[in-house]
């Protein structure tokens, strides 16, 4: 049976107490603190009691896992779109069935005013010509509103803006169309670096996606529809490192 001693009156040895004995609250000196012993011997003590430390771990909530799906698969339809537009400066509406019989390059890029998302815009609209001789159209897309792409293209390169570019902008601030090509980051809010080629028939035959930091090639971009083009007409393949000089060989 336990024993329960406590301090005798006067400072006499601790008196043991029997459970069945035990009818009552008594307190216990803060100097000193109760033992209790399976084996009914008196112990007694006078070490220091030291409050427990209690450590508290905070409950980390899981992070909801992102999910990315998407409409777009390489020799299959594009997945259609329409939607609102700023072209030279104007408010307009677009339709991917609009491009049939050219090629089209859907150009993604995370957001308006955004230093890297200028450069690749303003790149694109330099060599838009280039493109165009290649049978090549392009529309740049992202989740901003018509309304700040509209703004945006008023901002001069200088200040960051796109001074007019001469490829639509077009608009997606429902997210559709990113969530149909699989690039939406929901965490996010807006899409990653990804660029898509359509051909004349509307099938998809290329994409890409890069990481927000990275900035896009624009010469690569146009060697991959030149060679597209080349694999179009002579229903060859094409090799690696391809350029429109190996033609013939």
């Amino acid at each position: 049976m336990f024993g329960i001693f406590f301090p005798a009156e006067g400072g006499g040895a601790p008196t043991p107490v029997t459970v069945d004995e035990y009818t009552s609250v008594q307190c216990i000196d803060a100097g000193t603190y109760t033992n209790i012993s399976s084996e009914g011997n008196p112990v007694s003590s006078t070490e220091t009691y030291h409050q427990p430390v209690q450590r508290h771990h905070p409950i980390v909530a899981p992070q909801p896992q992102v999910e990315l799906t998407t409409k777009a698969i390489v020799s299959r339809q594009a997945p259609p779109w329409k939607a609102t537009a700023i072209v030279n400066g104007h408010v307009t509406r677009l339709d991917l069935a609009d491009y049939r019989g050219r090629y089209l390059i859907l150009f993604f890029y995370p957001q308006d005013f955004n230093r890297v998302c200028a450069s690749e815009i303003n790149a694109l609209s330099d060599r838009v010509a280039e493109f165009r001789m290649a049978q090549t159209e392009i529309v740049a897309c992202s989740v901003d509103s018509h309304l700040s792409h509209l703004a945006w293209g008023k901002l001069s390169r200088q200040d960051g803006g796109v001074g007019n570019p001469k490829i639509p902008l077009l608009a997606d601030p429902t997210h559709s169309i990113a969530k149909d090509y699989g690039v939406l980051l929901p965490d996010k809010g807006h899409s990653l670096r990804a660029t898509y080629i359509i051909d004349k028939r509307g099938i998809l035959r290329a994409m890409n996606m890069y990481d927000t930091v990275i900035g896009r090639g624009i010469d690569e971009l146009l060697r991959t529809i030149k060679a597209l083009l080349y694999s179009d007409e002579t229903e060859e393949a094409v090799p690696a490192d391809w350029s429109p000089s190996h033609q013939g060989q």
